[in-house]
């Protein structure tokens, strides 16, 4: 049955989801320094002080993506904004194209707009292709992707937030980005369509202006 999340629960969940796409980087950054540490070579301390650049810029693009994602801080200009729906797609092999990118869109619909292309990176990882739009027409804003590509697999707890189901206890996922943006969605007094089949993802939200 679908149902609005409890707050503690959300909370509690986007902690842990933030908290993991950050330790990553955190753990480049412990190497880094521990490699400076014991490193007496030039080119090891060149090797070191690579890493830890490296590191503290995907720090920064995830606590960046995050803060525009969940707090709707960071991007609200129109470069600002596609930079980080790119991010996702960095390294990747599939790609993002951007059908319309409209700025000016109402705070939720930004923020799907982002978790949206972190769903579909995710789920293209043998490649293919994601379309974004962020428009409007009429009284009508919306945000769409679509995404194509071979072995399209979305990650189940995502689509279950998405759908406002309850988390598998103890899984790991996405259910706390997907959950926070049905419920932003729903509070803005907006839909939520989620679809998967024939290796072909379309979600769209949608909000009067």
């Amino acid at each position: 049955m679908s149902s609005a999340p409890a707050p503690a629960l959300l909370a509690s969940r986007l902690s842990a989801l933030l908290a993991h796409d950050i330790a990553g980087a955190l753990q480049g950054l412990n190497a880094a320094l521990a490699l400076l540490e014991d490193a007496s070579d030039a080119a090891l301390q060149a090797e070191a002080r690579a890493l830890a650049q490296q590191s503290a810029q995907e720090l920064e693009a995830r606590l960046a993506f995050a803060r525009a994602a969940f707090a709707g801080r960071g991007a609200e200009g129109p470069g600002d904004l596609e930079r980080l729906c790119r991010l996702p797609f960095a390294g990747r092999r599939a790609d993002l194209r951007l059908a319309a990118l409209e700025p000016g869109a109402p705070e939720p619909l930004r923020q799907a707009a982002l978790t949206f292309t972190q769903f579909a990176a995710a789920a293209l990882t043998a490649g293919g292709e994601a379309r974004l739009w962020l428009d409007r027409s009429g009284e009508v804003w919306r945000t769409r992707l679509e995404a194509a590509g071979p072995r399209l697999r979305m990650d189940g707890e995502a689509l279950a937030g998405l759908k406002q189901e309850g988390p598998t206890p103890g899984a790991p996922g996405r259910w706390a980005a997907g959950a926070f943006v049905a419920e932003s969605i729903r509070e803005a007094g907006g839909a939520l369509e989620v679809e998967l089949a024939d290796g072909l993802l379309t979600l769209e939200a949608r909000v009067r202006a």
